[in-house]
């Protein structure tokens, strides 16, 4: 078999399993916890990662490198296999499975996931009748950090509580800020140390390295304020445990903008690996956020 099979889940990219499904976390941990035993808790982490994680964002995965027809390095594949035939069909049946399974956490879960559906494929999918989202620059970020903060958050909440809130909102606008200013950062280790490549159409090429960088540092700042001041309003009441974790996460935020205003001073000098360190600086600190929320709700 010159396709096996493992090299459509490679496609998928496991190693994006973990960080969309902290993404999509963030949103549960919004909403109440009373009432359900560990086994229902797990069981119910387990759907919405397999839906979200592995068949939703793994799917647009495998759909988006179909459409781009790279044979070089991608975000978090490195070193992607031969494509296998169909990938991109394989990627839009993995999404509408998803779609499907999504519809058992009620209507307001599968019409979120079909939008996320639909985003993802508007994204990538190269047609004759209009310019996919990836090659407007600014829409393609704009689309990834929308995905993976306030889409992933209402998701998250939803999946909880069959319902929205305005604070589920808020904190998804704030993370939507954060994401923004550190997704770029996997579009420039894809650039030419030269200054980039003519024919790549994204945001980091239009706009430069170094603004991307510096201007993201800015933005990491600007989501300390936006989510501080939700925590301040959901969490009158501070507790120890709690309080720490939001000091490590605002301390790791801090230390996610200083990385990238340093690393703005020589922007393609081991682009992945510091890539990697700042997306890494803020996956920790969304941790630590998340683990407050679950602290402080278990402790009410």
């Amino acid at each position: 078999m010159s396709h096996p099979i493992k090299s459509y889940l490679l496609y998928l990219r496991p190693k994006s399993f973990l960080p969309t499904f902290i993404f999509v976390l963030t949103g549960y941990v919004l909403g109440p916890f009373s009432g359900r035993g560990a086994p229902q808790f797990i069981s119910d982490l387990a759907f919405m990662a397999l839906v979200y994680s592995v068949l939703i964002w793994g799917g647009a995965n495998a759909f988006n490198a179909d459409q781009d027809a790279d044979t070089g390095p991608m975000n978090l594949l490195p070193n992607p296999p031969a494509r296998p035939p169909r990938l991109g069909a394989f990627g839009i049946a993995m999404m509408a499975i998803g779609v499907a399974l999504s519809i058992a956490k009620g209507h307001l879960v599968f019409a979120l996931s079909a939008c996320g559906m639909l985003a993802s494929v508007y994204y990538s999918w190269v047609n004759p009748w209009w310019r996919r989202g990836k090659e407007i620059p600014g829409i393609d970020i704009l689309i990834n950090a929308g995905g993976c903060g306030l889409g992933s958050v209402l998701a998250g909440y939803a999946f909880n509580t069959g319902t929205l809130s305005s604070s589920a909102w808020l904190v998804g606008v704030a993370f939507t800020v954060a994401i923004f200013g550190g997704l770029p950062t996997s579009q420039i280790f894809q650039m030419e140390a030269a200054g980039g490549r003519d024919h790549i159409n994204d945001y980091a090429t239009r706009m430069g390295a170094r603004f991307v960088l510096r201007s993201g540092a800015f933005l990491f700042l600007l989501h300390i304020v936006l989510l501080a001041s939700v925590s301040l309003r959901e969490n009158p009441v501070w507790r120890l445990g709690p309080s720490l974790l939001l000091l490590a996460w605002g301390f790791l935020v801090v230390a996610a903008a200083i990385h990238s205003w340093l690393w703005a001073n020589a922007p393609f000098h081991q682009p992945y690996l510091r890539m990697l360190r700042q997306l890494s600086l803020m996956m920790a600190s969304q941790v630590c956020w998340i683990g407050a929320q679950i602290w402080n709700r278990y402790s009410e």
